[in-house]
């Protein structure tokens, strides 16, 4: 079915340009090309027990422009609105997967996780990308001092990590329980803290490579009182779709996709008003803004497994189309033109993360199946870190887009490689819906909880 729907896709390509069809094919064709052509690559990678995600991202890394086309970047900027709003859909789905008595009970795990994991790579990627310098051709002919900054720029990306991902595999394996708590908690938590170091150490590459810049202390304000605002608003919009949850309301899933797409594009409404009226550069951030939508309505009502059944009918074809986008937007090209400095940090970053979550679980006193299995959870990454990766070759010159290609070819590595791990972490600690339906693994999951 997948070879017969590329086949008919490919020939109407070509006769995009004859008479027979005049113009360009619109937004419809081509999400729904998404939707069928990825469903089916993902039940193709779950006959063989792989994440669905890998085969929505290999669909789209296969349709997309760096390989058969059918995705191109014109057609990637026509589905920009639906990649948006899946991102706000993936952050309201987050915070309602997060319980606030189990975190309570994990706050230990998850602070030693975010501290411990996050300084381990940022310190040990940083380390290894100056002593392997030498064969990096981005990294060549700087001073002790500008090497140290562009390589911490690096390392903070790298500790960057996905929660759409998790969120997306744990709502296919149907995970429940304290390990996946912790996971998402982990994951969900990082972006208040990557966020403000690349920031300061953007601040510091540039005073590096011109030291008459002054250090941007107000960015970081901006930044901080950013964050504030938008959990916020997420808390009031949570109190509302909470009361409308509770009473009833028609059409609950349309409103819940609605109140996505709200967010996302009132984000960008403000943020463009602001800078165009007021010259001020401030910008809400969406995926805050929906998970705390759903942290309020989990935690703070009582229609938490309401949210919960509503997000799971509606939530398919949201992941379909973001994580095959997700896919065509991955530079292959430069994954192949700089594979041996991407094996260098993806190696690099793999083994830190290894290092930091088996010190921070042991600190914590975790179950021997966390200590081996944790680091599965933060392998992947995406959105955050695309995001940072483009910021860094935006903000600065030849060695800034170089960096940037170089994290983007890592990204995409680990963005194959990081939902296998986790859903294979999910099975052997006895969370995911298959492994909770046999007795000796639903045995072993009480162990790990208790």
């Amino acid at each position: 079915m997948l070879a017969v729907i590329a086949a008919i896709v490919g020939v109407i390509v070509r006769l995009e340009s004859t008479p027979l069809i005049a113009g360009e094919m619109d937004t419809t064709f081509w999400i729904g090309f998404a939707l069928i052509g990825a469903y089916l690559a993902g039940a193709l990678t779950a006959s063989f027990r792989l994440p669905r995600i890998t085969g929505y991202l290999a669909a789209g890394m296969v349709f997309g422009p760096f390989l058969i086309g059918f995705l191109d970047a014109g057609v990637l900027d026509r589905l920009a609105v639906f990649n948006k709003m899946a991102l706000a859909f993936i952050g309201l789905a987050a915070g309602a997967e997060l319980r606030l008595a189990v975190l309570r009970e994990k706050a230990r795990s998850v602070i030693l996780l975010i501290v411990v994991t996050t300084a381990t790579v940022v310190v040990g990627v940083t380390g290894i990308l100056m002593l392997t310098h030498g064969v990096i051709p981005a990294l060549g002919g700087r001073s002790f001092v500008q090497l140290m900054a562009m390589c911490a720029l690096v390392g903070v990306v790298a500790a960057a990590r996905s929660p759409s991902s998790a969120i997306a595999i744990i709502n296919e394996t149907r995970a429940r329980g304290p390990f996946t708590e912790t996971i998402l908690g982990v994951a969900m938590s990082m972006d208040l803290l990557i966020l403000p170091l690349f920031s300061v150490a953007a601040s510091l590459a540039a005073l590096a490579f011109a030291p008459e810049r002054s250090f941007n202390v107000l960015f970081i304000l901006v930044l901080c009182g950013e964050i504030g605002i938008s959990i916020a608003l997420g808390v009031a919009l949570g109190v509302l779709l909470a009361t409308y949850l509770k009473y009833n309301g028609p059409q609950q899933g349309l409103v819940i996709l609605g109140l996505c797409f709200l967010v996302y594009k009132s984000s960008d409404l403000l943020a463009e008003y602001l800078q165009t009226v007021h010259a001020v550069d401030i910008h809400l951030e969406p995926l805050l803004i929906t998970a705390a939508v759903g942290f309020t309505v989990q935690n703070a009502s009582r229609q938490g497994e309401a949210i919960l059944e509503i997000l799971d009918k509606v939530g398919l074809p949201v992941y379909v189309v973001f994580f095959t986008m997700a896919g065509a937007a991955l530079n292959l090209g430069a994954v192949v033109a700089g594979w041996a400095a991407a094996v260098i940090l993806v190696g690099a970053r793999l083994l830190m993360i290894i290092l930091g979550a088996r010190l921070a679980t042991t600190l914590a006193g975790d179950p021997p199946a966390f200590r081996a299995h944790t680091w599965m959870g933060f392998v992947t990454q995406a959105g955050l870190s695309i995001a940072l990766a483009s910021q860094l070759a935006a903000s600065f010159d030849a060695w800034g887009r170089a960096l940037g290609s170089l994290l983007i070819a890592a990204i995409a590595v680990n963005q194959i490689i990081g939902p296998v791990a986790f859903k294979f972490a999910l099975d052997r600690v006895g969370e995911s819906r298959k492994t909770r339906s046999r007795p000796e693994r639903a045995d072993a999951a009480q162990e790990t909880a208790s």
